[in-house]
Order: C-alpha cells, then sequence, then structure tokens
C-alpha cells in the first residue's frame, strides 16, 4: 500500500489542451496557500509566474483542509475547482493522486478509496470504488473512453477499463516474486564454536510440522532460485529432519528443494529424513522451470516419502534417493 506522507506532496503539474468550465466562485484569484502553511516559492516567480502555462493542480493527502482539491489554473488565475472530503462517509482517509485533463474538458482522478471522471460542469460519468482492502492511487487515461488504473493490494492488479461501458477489458496480476524461503533448513550459518566446544549444529531430530505455505519461494540474487521450503547441506550434512503436515501452495518457485553446496567437501548428506503427509500444489507461478519437488544434481543421500501429495519431481542427483514407506 502506498504510505501516508507527513507534509502535503504536489502531484505532478500538467499542460491543458481542453477547456474548463469557470468556477463556482464570484470572482477568480490566484491560488492561495492555507494560513497555517509555508510558504517555499521564491518571492518573485520566473517568466511569467502561474500564468506561464494552463495546469492541472492536486494536492495529495492536504491534511491543512477538511477537503482535498482539483484546481485548474488559467492565465494565473483558478478557474475550475472540484474538492472531495478528506474521510469519506464511513471515516476513511481519501486522498488524490493522479489528475488528468482529457481534450473534451473532462478530467479522471483518482482518490485512494476510488477514481472518476468528472465534466467541466462537475457532473461524475465514470466511477469505480476500490474493493475493500485495495487502495487506487494510479490512473492514466487512454484515449477519450479507457483509463489503465492501479489498484494496490494482494495482489496487485493493473487494470484496462472501458469507461463508456464499465467493463474491465484487460487485466494483469502482479505476482509477488519474493527472495526468500519460508521455511529454510540450512547448515550455511555457523553455529558453532571450536575454541569455546560451543557446537549447535543439527542434533537429534530437526521437526517441521503442521505449516501452511502460500505464495512463498523467489529469486534471491545473492544465491538463486529458493524453493517455498529449502533443504541445504553446506558446511555440515544433516541427519535426522521430519517435515510432517505441510501444505506449499501457490510457490513463487518450487515448492521443495534439496542442494548440497558442501559436497566437495563431504558435507552435502542428507540421512534419516522423512515427508509425511506433504502436499504441494500448484509450484512455479513465478516463471521459468520449477518442480513441486527438485533435488540438485550435488545431492547425496535419501528421503522417505509418507502419504504425501507431490505430483511433480524431479531428481538430478545419481546419489540420491526417494524412498517409500
Amino acid at each position: 500500500m502506498k504510505s501516508r506522507k507527513p507534509a502535503l506532496i504536489l502531484a505532478a503539474s500538467a499542460a491543458l489542451n481542453g477547456i474548463c468550465a469557470e468556477t463556482n466562485s464570484a470572482t477568480a484569484s490566484a491560488p492561495a496557500a492555507a494560513a497555517n502553511g509555508t510558504s517555499y516559492a521564491p518571492a518573485i516567480l520566473p517568466g511569467n509566474g502561474l500564468a506561464q502555462h494552463p495546469f492541472v493542480y492536486t494536492g495529495e493527502y492536504d491534511f491543512r483542509n477538511t477537503d482535498q482539491t482539483i484546481f485548474v489554473v488559467r492565465g494565473g488565475k483558478v478557474v475550475w475547482t472540484y474538492g472531495i472530503p478528506i474521510k469519506a462517509a464511513d471515516g476513511t482517509l481519501q486522498e488524490l493522486g493522479d489528475a488528468t485533463m482529457l481534450s473534451n474538458g473532462n478530467i479522471v482522478f483518482c482518490r485512494k478509496i476510488g477514481a472518476s471522471e468528472i465534466t467541466p460542469d462537475k457532473r461524475i460519468i465514470w466511477n469505480m470504488d476500490a474493493p475493500k482492502g485495495t487502495e487506487i492511487h494510479s490512473i492514466q487515461p487512454i484515449g477519450l473512453d479507457h483509463v489503465l488504473v492501479t489498484q494496490n493490494g494482494n495482489p496487485a492488479r493493473l487494470m484496462l477499463i472501458n469507461t463508456v461501458t464499465g467493463n474491465t477489458e484487460k487485466e494483469f496480476t502482479f505476482p509477488d516474486i519474493g527472495t526468500g524461503c519460508g521455511i529454510l533448513i540450512s547448515t550455511t550459518f555457523p553455529t558453532s564454536d571450536e575454541d569455546r566446544k560451543v557446537d549447535n549444529n543439527f542434533s537429534g531430530t530437526t521437526l517441521v510440522r503442521n505449516c501452511e505455505l502460500l505464495r512463498c519461494g523467489g529469486y534471491d540474487y545473492d544465491w538463486a532460485w529458493r524453493g517455498s521450503l529449502q533443504i541445504c547441506m553446506d558446511r555440515r550434512s544433516i541427519s535426522g529432519l521430519t517435515v510432517s503436515h505441510v501444505t506449499i501452495q501457490d510457490s513463487i518457485s518450487s515448492g521443495v528443494t534439496i542442494v548440497a553446496p558442501g559436497s566437495p567437501k563431504g558435507e552435502g548428506t542428507l540421512s534419516d529424513a522423512k515427508f509425511e503427509t506433504v502436499n504441494i500444489i500448484n509450484s512455479g507461478i513465478g516463471g521459468s522451470a520449477h518442480h513441486d519437488l527438485w533435488i540438485r544434481r550435488d545431492a547425496v543421500g535419501s528421503v522417505a516419502l509418507r502419504n504425501s501429495a507431490i505430483a511433480d519431481i524431479r531428481n538430478e542427483s545419481d546419489h540420491f534417493s526417494l524412498l517409500g514407506p
């Protein structure tokens, strides 16, 4: 979600290519700063100042005022305004985001909890409300009858919407490309000190039980692709491991990966290991070739599979075995 800013932020100004109705005020005047605001503008603006170009102006999260306002400025004067309350009827914070004038004078804008198109005579002719748990901070017009809307949420979506019919004609869901495992069982990190005679490396049986991993895994730029659950024999081999009642769903990369970078040093063996009731559903949604269970060619040892639903298994090692019950 977009974070709230502690101060007034100015949206980008844009030259106008349309016409706009005049403001409802009796006389048009130059924009005035809020009474309790601090002006950072020079005493004399360069060129013709605000009269240099016509433009649309919005303030994002203008906490100084009860209304959030879109201004149209022409000839250095405010000729049109439209405001929304800083809080909607249900108390939800509203803040203006993108605002763009079309060639017909209409303005498309977003307000965090939705997006709209308004005419010069201030009629809302298209509107969408952000679904609960989402926000809209970006909207760009495509011609006069389409808009491109980014909907922040989990997951985030990019939508091409026909503002005449109201139909979403195209939609793209942004995948969450994580960088790490949901669960990493690894001997990479030192947990022993020979001088102090401390050794906290794997001993007994390591137990992973009653876990649900949803949309985990991903690409670690300091490593490589990591599975949602990864077993890594690096500085030490691992003896004694039980993975029980674990569900892995919609994994970005492989569901489970077994790798052994320690094999050249004789530390790449997995032994006395078993998977009990491990279910892997839909792996590799982040692209590239991935598998429910992938065993890299450097792995040594074995794992027993019991009452598990693992459909896509790729074992690239000549020295690793999958055992039955």
